[in-house]
């Protein structure tokens, strides 16, 4: 069970009553959760959250050597690439990389997105396009979101294009 609060007594406290309740150990502060590692700076105010170790695994697991540059053209798949597809555990990686999305990577969001379409029936192009994610996490996998105390400072972001899905030629746009 994870606690948290402002005051040390009162967390104290309250271990104090479920320890009385139930069978309990403190273990401490937690520094790795649901395959986050997390990182805490009292004197800066700061809380920073990393799945490096996560990402390794993924790679790992996917076999994924060289990073490349991120882009997804997915055109219908041949008959080749459906014998070749089923020893591909498509399915498994896009749900690997949505954890990662979800919990540090916000950055992948489209391109998970784009992949995740295809789930039901990929092609090669769909897991070349898997495999470059799973390259791009390689490279960033030592970045860490970071929250901290201080002015908070909204920034935004906007892009789109035109016609660029090159299936069906609909345009995208975007915010974050």
């Amino acid at each position: 069970m994870l606690l948290a609060g402002k005051k040390k007594s009162t967390l104290n406290a309250l271990k104090q009553q479920l320890n009385s309740a139930f069978s309990m150990k403190d273990l401490g502060e937690a520094e790795h959760i649901l395959g986050m590692r997390i990182k805490r700076d009292r004197q800066q105010y700061t809380l920073h959250l990393s799945q490096e170790k996560y990402i390794e695994k993924v790679l790992d697991r996917f076999n994924v050597a060289d990073a490349k540059l991120l882009e997804c053209h997915c055109r219908p798949k041949d008959d080749d690439a459906a014998n070749y597809m089923k020893n591909v555990p498509y399915a498994s990686a896009c749900g690997s990389l949505m954890y990662a999305m979800v919990a540090t990577w916000p950055d992948i969001a489209h391109a998970i997105g784009l992949v995740s379409r295809f789930m039901a029936n990929p092609g090669r192009a769909h897991w070349e396009a898997i495999k470059s994610i799973l390259r791009y996490l390689k490279g960033t996998k030592g970045k860490c979101l970071c929250y901290g105390k201080g002015p908070l400072e909204l920034k935004g972001f906007c892009d789109s294009d035109m016609a660029g899905d090159v299936d069906t030629h609909k345009s995208t746009s975007g915010h974050a």
